[in-house]
């Protein structure tokens, strides 16, 4: 278990009574400010005094904190964010002073959808927020959704169209131009577990998964164009996995004219020249 000073964070009054953490020096995006620790019980054996500290992990797993995390408060607008390994990290440059914050009733896609019956809220974990954040809640009283930061910046596949491409079948046209750099579709994907993979590698499908997963252990379905785009190369275009939100993101390698069909490396890495082990769609 951590010991104190070992994280750059700061116990400090926080207003009636209470206690949270700041930072205790300027703090760079991505610096590891606290992380959780203590032991694991079910549900049912969660003291009354600890319920409005214990952190579910999976399942009816729940860790009740013993270190200077548990101190850390709720923001709607917070700087930092919960990793999976249930280290505290800074999503943006903090300074000396400033309060330490996360968000308390944020779940990921992934995270409702692989366990949505674990996710009940206790009337304990209720209470009104004061974060002043422009998008406050008021009152956080239920899980919700995190959306996907940039969502509302991502117009999701209005630059393209379905077309013919000689000697492949179907591709995926650009209907206007691209440029470098830019997302131009945004597309949800269907997770099968890996045990399912026996029962999809003798179909059609299989030439259309995508390798998913922190260890590429799964396969994903990508729904909108993103199972049709065509292999090459050297392609103009590259997928990245957005494991949390359950999408892929398509973004342009370079500028891509009106017309010029989008092309992707089946290799994953644009520059990986390794021959595919299976036949190309």
């Amino acid at each position: 278990m951590a010991g104190p000073g070992e994280y750059p964070t700061l116990v400090v009054p926080f207003g009636s009574g209470q206690r949270g953490l700041a930072a205790a020096s300027d703090l760079p995006a991505g610096s590891l400010v606290a992380r959780f620790e203590g032991p694991v019980v079910p549900w049912r054996e969660v003291p009354a005094d600890e319920a409005r500290h214990a952190l579910l992990l999976d399942g009816d797993r729940w860790l009740l904190p013993r270190n200077e995390a548990r101190f850390i408060n709720h923001s709607c607008a917070p700087d930092c964010r919960l990793a999976a390994d249930l280290g505290v990290v800074t999503t943006r440059a903090v300074a000396a002073g400033e309060a330490l914050t996360i968000r308390y009733d944020s779940l990921t896609m992934a995270e409702y959808l692989r366990a949505p019956d674990a996710f009940f809220w206790d009337e304990r974990w209720s209470f009104d927020c004061q974060c002043g954040a422009p998008d406050c809640v008021g009152r956080v009283d239920r899980y919700r959704i995190r959306r996907y930061e940039g969502a509302e910046r991502v117009a999701p596949a209005t630059k393209l169209r379905l077309g013919t491409s000689q000697g492949r079948g179907r591709g995926v046209f650009a209907t206007a131009a691209i440029a470098r750099d830019e997302v131009f579709e945004r597309a949800p994907v269907i997770v099968s577990d890996a045990s399912e993979w026996s029962h999809i590698e003798p179909t059609s499908l299989f030439h259309y998964c995508f390798a998913w997963g922190p260890r590429l252990e799964h396969t994903a379905i990508g729904l909108g164009y993103a199972s049709l785009y065509n292999h090459s190369y050297a392609p103009n275009a590259v997928y990245l996995r957005q494991l949390d939100e359950l999408l892929i993101h398509f973004v342009a390698l370079r500028d891509i004219a009106a017309g010029e069909e989008l092309t992707v490396n089946y290799n994953d890495d644009p520059g990986n020249q390794k021959p595919l082990w299976f036949e190309v769609k």
